[in-house]
């Protein structure tokens, strides 16, 4: 859970450095929204003690389930699922997947994200950063590997 809301603080402060378009992943779109709803708990916080320009948000249900999030600045953060193959875009700058051991469909979310933050010839493109609490999975176990020779 810490290493979730400090990967929110650091995606946030990536955002408000310039226009960056953002994907978090969860193992169902509940769970995503929940993480959206996280950087804009964040962005609250700051702006009650910096005096920060309004962000928007398009909400899921619920007051802590958002479906996007947005800053004054262009910047936005949506939501995927990670139980089925359907990340699209192409120059994404972050994809976070939350709770990555457990997706049903891992090595496919991962190829699939690694494409669409390739940025156009000449851009920097992005990072996919997985966060999970499980390395016993055997497809986890494979992906590791296939990180470490690279």
């Amino acid at each position: 859970m810490v290493i979730s809301w400090v990967a929110r603080s650091l995606e946030l402060w990536a955002m408000g450095l310039k226009r960056t378009d953002c994907i978090l992943v969860g193992e169902d779109l509940e769970q995503a929204a929940k993480h959206v709803w996280r950087l804009e708990f964040l962005y609250g916080q700051f702006s009650k003690r910096l005096n920060l320009p309004p962000s928007s948000v398009l909400r899921y249900e619920g007051d802590r389930k958002l479906k996007q999030f947005n800053l004054a600045n262009g910047s936005q953060t949506t939501y995927a699922n990670g139980q089925e193959a359907g990340l699209q875009g192409d120059g994404t700058a972050i994809i976070t997947m939350e709770e990555f051991g457990i997706y049903r469909y891992a090595k496919s979310m991962l190829a699939q994200a690694q494409i669409i933050t390739q940025g156009s010839a000449g851009s920097t493109g992005g990072f996919v950063n997985i966060i999970t609490n499980s390395s016993t999975h055997p497809e986890w176990q494979e992906i590791k590997a296939t990180f470490a020779g690279d």
